[in-house]
């Protein structure tokens, strides 16, 4: 059944082309928590009830992890699957459009109205494409079969490479909890041994990330230096953040690109820049981007060596509740702890990005006895916490 949609507004987040890990609302005073990166807005405009359908980029998880803190579903599609004409590129290996909506079923009449959709984006899949017409696999059922097992057959593995210290008791339990439901509706639940798995392969997972996509983002990001895209030649104020005259930098091509580059970037756009030329010079190439890209091969083949196994896998979409606002920022390029952490909140999905995996995130209701988020003085508090469970597969 075809379907057309209409986008009935455009969200805006505070961040420096959406490249950080956390937002906060840009046009009101800032509320209790952060709504995660950089789909936030479309994940805060679904939990709010003003729309019932939004669509977002998710390149390590930017789209998943605001969905895990607002408390709907945000599912990242297999690469390819929907369009990404008219996105402005990031890493465009890794860049995806994926759906945040309010239930699963709501997901998946979006994503099956948006899929294979040509469009002016040559990677997209073609529309005679039959992924989508293929069924996962299930041993027939008989008449003497429980109806109230629908799961059953599935076999469902929990990595255990992504089990780690860090992991908050309150996650913990919630993602036992939600594989033991799995578990109660027909599925077979099993480990994946980290032999096949391995821990070092996906804790160097979040390092070769930002190599690639920083590398990726200073390829895709020359193009708007003023001249081919980006602000006019002549802006109405001249002075840059620091107080300093643009009109006398002005001298040759290299430095009115350079002026106009660091008037317009922020610091977050200009650390990745850097990162990713740094990464991409002659002397770094082979021990960075080369070693990145390696890994990322790895990856996938360790991957789908776990898929033979099992059909889908679980883990948590993130190791954090959701952060108080305001967030600590550090001002400038320098690094700090802060900066770090907040790099460090996409762990769980960057693997799944990185190995190109189709993922959903689920809101799972938990009780946290340790860290309460609920204020009674506070009408606008949550009733009930919850995070964010992800579900993947193979491509």
């Amino acid at each position: 059944m075809d379907a057309a949609l209409t986008a009935l507004r455009e969200t805006q987040t505070q961040t420096e082309l959406t490249l950080h890990s956390s937002t906060t609302n840009s046009s009101t005073p800032v509320t209790r928590y952060s709504a995660g990166g950089s789909s936030s807005g479309a994940a805060a405009s679904i939990a709010h009830g003003s729309s019932l359908l939004a669509l977002g980029t998710d390149t390590g998880g930017s789209l998943r992890l605001p969905a895990a803190w607002c408390g709907v579903v945000g599912f990242k599609p297999s690469y390819g699957l929907i369009s990404r004409f008219g996105v402005v590129s990031y890493a465009s290996s890794l860049d995806t459009v994926g759906l945040i909506v309010g239930s699963s079923r709501c997901a998946a009449l979006a994503f099956n109205a948006l899929a294979n959709r040509k469009g002016g984006d040559s990677e997209t899949m073609d529309s005679t494409a039959t992924y989508l017409k293929e069924e996962l696999s299930i041993p027939s059922t008989n008449d003497n079969d429980d109806c109230s097992s629908p799961l059953n057959g599935i076999k469902i593995g929990i990595p255990a490479s992504f089990s780690v210290n860090e992991c908050p008791p309150c996650v913990t339990r919630a993602w036992t909890q939600t594989a033991q439901r799995l578990q109660d509706a027909g599925a077979q639940i099993s480990i994946v041994p980290d032999d096949i798995l391995t821990p070092a392969t996906v804790k160097r997972a979040l390092a070769a990330y930002y190599v690639l996509a920083s590398a990726e983002a200073s390829s895709n990001l020359a193009r708007y230096d003023g001249v081919r895209y980006g602000t006019p030649r002549h802006s109405s104020s001249p002075l840059l953040e620091d107080g300093t005259d643009m009109t006398a930098l002005v001298g040759s091509l290299e430095e009115q690109v350079s002026s106009y580059r660091a008037r317009n970037f922020g610091p977050e756009v200009q650390r990745r820049i850097l990162s990713g030329t740094h990464v991409l010079s002659s002397s770094q190439f082979h021990t960075h981007y080369e070693a990145a890209s390696k890994l990322r091969v790895l990856l996938q083949r360790e991957m789908m060596r776990a898929f033979q196994d099992v059909d889908l896998m679980l883990t948590p979409t993130c190791l954090s509740l959701p952060l108080p606002l305001p967030l600590p920022v550090t001002p400038g390029l320098s690094d700090s702890k802060n900066d770090t952490e907040l790099l460090g909140l996409d762990v769980m999905t960057v693997p799944i990005s990185l190995a190109n995996l189709p993922s959903v995130s689920i809101p799972v209701r938990i009780h946290n006895d340790d860290h309460n988020l609920t204020d009674p003085e506070d009408p606008g508090s949550r009733l009930e916490d919850v995070i964010g469970l992800q579900i993947f597969g193979p491509s």
